[in-house]
């Protein structure tokens, strides 16, 4: 592995390590009850064509992060979503 391969390697872990600290411990618990039951263990990544990598665990995603971000050298930002997203809001009208 060359120095960039390991500082790679080294900023996906520190996404991933960010991202698991960060869920509660019945999230934890239900994304390994997953893994189990669907004999898949580990973290999968898919990426997307706009550049993004989403890192899922557990059935559903565990991060979210641009490819060129994870090759630079500045400071990784993260931001947890840690609830579901709806698709609309109540209350909310076009006017």
């Amino acid at each position: 592995m060359t120095d960039n391969d390991n500082a790679l390697a080294a900023r996906v872990k520190a996404v991933l390590e960010h991202a698991v600290a960060g869920l509660d411990p019945a999230d934890r618990e239900e994304r390994i009850a997953w893994c189990r039951e669907h004999d898949q263990h580990g973290v999968r990544m898919h990426t997307d064509p706009d550049g993004l990598l989403e890192f899922q665990w557990g059935g559903r995603m565990l991060a979210m992060v641009r490819a060129d971000d994870l090759v630079g050298d500045e400071p990784l930002r993260a931001v947890a979503v840690n609830a579901e997203i709806p698709d609309t809001l109540e209350g909310l009208t076009d006017d």
